[in-house]
């Protein structure tokens, strides 16, 4: 079971990357490594195919020998069946200069926007406020074939890359400090994209088709040839774009002869260096093989599934990314409302079961009040006995108790006119002496009894009474509780 529910979790995080070419189908597979911007590839294979029928049969092929039914899909369209312009744009907004690219847009090819699908992006600006822009313009139709062959496998891509950026994010992963421009070259069946990669990023790229027939010097010839026309577009284009900068290396990546290479270095004086995407890779070893036998370069398949899901030259037709948009904000919302509703059945549930723990409890209580109803009357009684025997046990220092014990200690020549006893435990004596010395004699005797604490002398004075003089007091003690 555990198995089972992990393969199906792997399932879903699979990523397939599909190339329709000209004269080749390219497939990959990978997943993405934990919290790593890394892709695990899994499963890579590419065959020759000319014809549509050909390519959808291989393509189903090819699918079905994955055994992994695809949840992610992106696509990638060949550099061949797109035209690349670069213009110099009066905006560093990208909204303003996403509506200057449409109205650009139908001037640089015989057709009408409606059939035309666009994608752009920029690649450099200067303090002047332009900006230079890579327009890619593809016909419809030929976006349309690529999407009719992956529905009938029930396939909907994520996007649609452009070859040429898929193949330089693969070269700029691998090359992630090279600051100045340099020249990478991907050599296919049958056409070779020229390409400039300049700070991490895809600046220029043209493509041109290979016969059958080519031979070294001829390939050559055709490299030479884009890499000086990038040279007068640069010309053209450094005031507005800011680049200043040639060439400084060059890269390539396919099937690349010895001499090739050889006379690359000797017509533009500088090292050229082999870059092979799949170097690393150690899975599916024979199809590689395959490929490289068969002249399919995997640079840009390999580039593509790599960058997910980051894209820069999307070419889905805007109505799909609008259709795309829309499902993933129902898909938001229907999670968003599926939470929620959760969460209230949760907090519903555990409120029940609150009410259903507490009513248990209150059962249980009543029970067990109605066991020991007997026990707590009888209970009771006894307490109510018991109090009463403590409280003429603990009944202290009364009214009498203290009466009686001043009548002890009082000595005859005191007499005593009042007696107050306060409830706050205070007694106030008011007498005579036949002398003052007496009287504060009688506040060494008050102190030593048990029942009186804190006694004071509040007043005194001496009279003649009948002849005779008597000293008056007022003495303040506290009873000992």
């Amino acid at each position: 079971m555990v198995c089972r529910l992990w393969s199906n979790l792997m399932k879903r995080r699979v990523i397939t990357g599909i190339e329709i070419g000209q004269n080749s189908i390219k497939v990959i597979q990978g997943i993405p490594e934990g919290r790593k911007s890394e892709i695990k590839i899994i499963s890579l294979t590419a065959e020759k195919a000319t014809s549509d029928d050909e390519k959808s049969a291989k393509l189903k092929h090819m699918i079905n020998k994955l055994k992994i039914k695809p949840k992610k899909v992106i696509a990638c369209i060949p550099r061949s069946l797109v035209t690349i312009r670069y213009l110099n744009l009066p905006s560093v907004s990208k909204r303003e200069i996403a509506r200057m690219v449409q109205f650009q847009a139908e001037k640089q090819l015989p057709y009408s926007k409606e059939e035309l699908v666009t994608a752009f992006k920029v690649i450099g600006s200067n303090k002047d406020g332009y900006s230079r822009v890579m327009l890619v313009l593809v016909h419809r139709d030929v976006i349309n074939k690529q999407l009719e062959l992956l529905r009938d496998l029930k396939l909907n891509p994520e996007y649609i890359e452009l070859s040429s950026q898929a193949a330089a994010s693969a070269f700029i992963k691998k090359h992630p400090g090279k600051n100045q421009p340099v020249a990478f070259i991907d050599i296919d069946m049958f056409s070779v994209d020229i390409q400039v990669i300049f700070n991490g990023e895809l600046v220029w790229t043209r493509n041109v088709s290979l016969p059958e027939n080519r031979t070294q010097e001829s390939l050559l010839e055709e490299i030479t040839k884009s890499l000086n026309s990038y040279n007068k577009d640069l010309s053209r284009g450094q005031s507005s774009s800011g680049r200043n900068k040639e060439i400084t290396g060059i890269f390539v990546s396919g099937k690349v002869h010895n001499k090739l290479k050889e006379n690359l270095s000797k017509s533009f004086d500088m090292s050229v260096e082999i870059f092979n995407p799949a170097g690393n890779l150690t899975l599916h070893k024979q199809k590689f093989s395959i490929a490289n036998q068969c002249g399919i370069s995997l640079c840009s398949i390999i580039g593509l599934i790599g960058n997910f899901p980051n894209v820069l030259l999307n070419v889905l037709p805007d109505e799909i990314k609008t259709q795309k948009r829309i499902r993933e904000k129902r898909k938001r919302y229907l999670v968003l409302v599926s939470q929620c509703v959760g969460i209230l059945l949760l907090i519903l549930g555990i409120f029940m079961r609150n009410i259903y723990d507490k009513q248990n409890t209150l059962k249980r209580l009543d029970i067990e009040i109605k066991k020991t109803n007997p026990i707590a009357k009888e209970v009771n009684k006894r307490a109510k006995r018991l109090r009463v025997i403590k409280k003429q046990i603990n009944t202290k220092n009364s009214c009498l108790d203290i009466l009686h014990e001043l009548h002890k200690i009082i000595p005859d020549t005191i007499s005593f006119s009042t007696l107050d006893y306060q409830l706050n435990n205070t007694l106030k004596i008011k007498g005579q002496s036949k002398a003052l010395s007496d009287a504060l004699g009688l506040i060494d005797i008050l102190e030593k009894s048990a029942y009186f604490k804190n006694v004071q002398l509040k007043s005194s004075n001496m009279r003649r009474l009948r002849n005779i003089e008597v000293a008056d007091f007022y003495i303040q003690c506290e009873i000992e509780s």
